[in-house]
C-alpha cells in the first residue's frame, strides 16, 4: 500500500492532483472518474498546487525539487532545485507573481514563476515547515512553535509570536482576504493570527484541543468563501465555517472515538485536504492508500489511484464484473470505509437495466454512519453459492489479493483448534481453500505460474514482488492440498 501524501484541485474543478509516497503523481479526472494522466517525480510528494489560472501545476518532492508542468500535467515546463535539503512548504501568491518555499535549511526562498529563478532568500532562525503570502507580507511557521511575518522584500520584521503550545508549526493557511492566518501544530492545536496594517498583529481564535495532543495538523486549506479544512493524523479532517467557528465538523472518525479503540497506526494519517471548486466536495488524502470525496458528512466516493478503481462506479457506466455474491463481498471488504471498517453494506438487491443484471449493495457504515454503495454487473455464468467464481478467473480481484485473503483466513487458527472453535475454523479454512483455487485460475493453460501482468492491485503486486515463487503452480497446488487435508481433518471426530 502506498501512502497518498497530498491532494490538490485544479481551479476549474475538473482535475485532482494526487501525490504518493513513491513519487507517483496522478491526475484524476473528476468527470470521467478515472486517471487522466500519471507521471513520477521520483520521491515522496510533499506538496502540489496549481497556479490561480490553472495553466501551471507544481509538484514538489521531498528532496527539494519542484516539477513545473502544464495545467493538465502532461507537459514538463521546467524544474526548480530549491536547495532546501528537505522541502516542506509551498505557497503561491494569489496574483500569480511569486512562489515561496521553505524546508529544513533555515531559509525562505521566493521564486519567479516566469523564469523559475530565485528572486529572494530570507534567512530564518529555525527550519520551517509552512509558508504563505498574507496581506503585504510573507509569513512562515518555525520548528520552535513560533510564527514570523516579514515584509515582502524580506527586510522588515512585522510580527513574531508563539502559535502552537507544542512545537513545531506543521501547517498554515491564509484567509482569502489576506488578513487572517491559521497555523496548525505538529502535536495538536491551531491558532488564528490577524494581520496588522498598520497596527499590530494580534491573536484570534484558538483551537487548543482541535486536534488534541499529540495529533498533527498536516494541512490547512481555505475556500474562497472563508471556510477552511484541516487534515489531522487521527483518521479525520475537520471543516470549519469560518475562523470564528470553534467547533468544526469532522469528516471521518478519529481513531480514539472508535469502539473498540484501536492503537494508533500510520494509516490513520490524513495528509491533505482541499475544496473542489464549483462543487460541494471536499477531497482528503490518506496514508491508507485512498483519496476520499466528501459531500456534507458523507464520504461519497473513495479513489485508490494505484488501482485506478473509484468507489462506487459511476451510475450508468462500466461496472466491475462479478461472478458471485462471495466475490462481491470480498471486493467490498478490500475497500473499507473511510473510518477503516471493512464490513460490506448490509442491503442488497438484483435489478435489470441497460447494462444487464446488476447487483447493488448499499447501506451505512455501522461504525461512522457514512453512506456506502457498490454496484456490480453479474456474469452470465451461473455458479454454486459456495465459490467465488466459475471456470474463468476474476476480472475485479487480482491473484495477489486472493492469495493474501487466503493467508489471512488460514493464519487465524492452529492446525488443531479447540472443539468450541472448530466450526469457525472450518468456515475460514473452507474460504481459504476457495481463494487459493481462484489464484490457480490465473495460471495460463500450459503455464507453470501466474504471470506478472495478472497482478493489478497494489497489494497484489507487492506480494508478487516479495515472493514470485509462491505463485508457481506447483507451490500453489501443494499449499491447496495441505489446506484441503487440514479442512478434512476438522470433520473427523476426536
Amino acid at each position: 500500500m502506498s501512502w497518498m501524501t497530498w491532494v490538490a484541485a485544479r481551479p476549474d474543478g475538473a482535475l485532482l492532483g494526487i501525490g504518493d509516497a513513491s513519487g507517483e503523481f496522478t491526475l484524476w479526472d473528476l468527470r470521467e472518474r478515472a486517471p487522466a494522466h500519471r507521471f513520477s517525480i521520483g520521491d515522496f510528494v510533499v506538496r502540489a498546487r496549481w497556479s490561480s489560472d490553472g495553466q501551471k501545476l507544481l509538484a514538489c518532492s521531498r528532496n527539494g525539487t519542484i516539477f513545473v508542468r502544464s495545467g493538465d500535467g502532461r507537459s514538463p515546463l521546467g524544474e526548480i532545485q530549491t536547495g532546501h535539503g528537505r522541502l516542506y512548504g509551498l505557497a503561491l501568491r494569489p496574483d500569480g507573481t511569486a512562489w515561496a518555499t521553505c524546508g529544513s535549511d533555515r531559509a525562505i526562498r521566493i521564486w519567479d514563476p516566469e523564469t523559475l529563478r530565485l528572486r529572494l532568500e530570507i534567512p530564518t532562525k529555525y527550519p520551517n515547515r509552512a509558508v504563505g503570502f498574507a496581506k503585504g507580507s510573507i509569513v512562515y511557521g518555525d520548528e520552535d512553535g513560533y510564527f514570523t511575518a516579514k515584509s515582502e522584500d524580506g527586510k522588515e520584521q512585522l510580527a513574531e509570536g508563539a502559535v502552537v503550545r507544542l512545537p513545531a508549526v506543521y501547517s498554515l493557511a491564509v484567509h482569502p482576504s489576506g488578513e487572517r492566518v491559521v497555523f496548525g501544530g505538529g502535536k495538536g492545536g491551531m491558532q488564528e493570527v490577524r494581520v496588522g496594517g498598520p497596527g499590530p498583529w494580534r491573536a484570534g481564535t484558538a483551537w487548543k484541543h482541535a486536534p488534541p495532543n499529540p495529533v498533527a495538523v498536516n494541512s490547512l486549506e481555505f475556500a474562497p468563501d472563508g471556510r477552511f479544512a484541516a487534515a489531522f493524523s487521527d483518521g479525520s479532517a475537520m471543516l470549519f465555517d469560518s475562523t470564528d467557528d470553534t467547533i468544526g465538523r469532522a469528516r471521518g472518525t478519529p481513531f480514539y472515538l472508535m469502539s473498540p479503540k484501536p492503537a494508533w497506526r500510520e494509516e490513520f494519517v490524513v495528509s491533505g485536504a482541499c475544496f473542489v471548486p464549483g462543487t460541494e466536495l471536499l477531497a482528503t488524502s490518506h496514508f491508507d492508500g485512498a483519496v476520499r470525496l466528501w459531500k456534507g458528512y458523507a464520504c461519497v466516493e473513495t479513489i485508490r489511484p494505484r488501482e485506478a478503481v473509484p468507489e462506487p462506479p459511476p451510475s450508468g457506466g462500466p461496472l466491475p464484473m462479478a461472478r458471485s455474491s462471495p466475490e462481491c463481498r470480498l471486493y467490498m471488504e478490500l475497500r473499507p470505509c473511510a473510518c477503516g471498517r471493512a464490513e460490506p453494506p448490509g442491503e442488497d438487491e438484483v435489478l435489470r437495466d441497460a447494462r444487464g443484471l446488476v447487483a447493488r449493495y448499499e447501506g451505512r457504515c455501522p461504525q461512522c454512519g457514512a453512506a456506502r454503495k457498490f454496484e456490480f454487473e453479474l456474469d452470465p455464468e451461473t455458479v454454486p453459492p459456495d465459490v467465488f467464481g466459475g471456470s474463468r478467473p476474476s476480472r475485479m480481484i487480482c491473484p495477489g489479493q486472493f492469495a493474501l485473503h487466503s493467508d489471512r483466513l488460514a493464519s487465524r487458527w492452529p492446525a488443531r483448534p479447540a472443539p468450541p472453535d472448530r466450526a469457525a475454523a472450518r468456515e475460514d479454512l473452507f474460504w481459504a481453500v476457495r481463494a487459493l483455487e481462484e489464484v490457480l485460475k490465473f495460471v495460463p493453460a500450459g503455464g507453470d505460474a501466474v504471470p506478472a501482468e495478472a497482478f493489478s492491485s497494489e497489494e497484489g503486486r507487492a506480494a508478487y514482488a516479495a515472493e514470485p515463487g509462491r505463485f508457481r503452480a506447483i507451490r500453489l497446488r501443494a499449499r491447496l492440498g495441505a489446506y484441503r487435508e487440514t479442512l478434512a481433518s476438522l470433520d473427523r471426530p476426536g
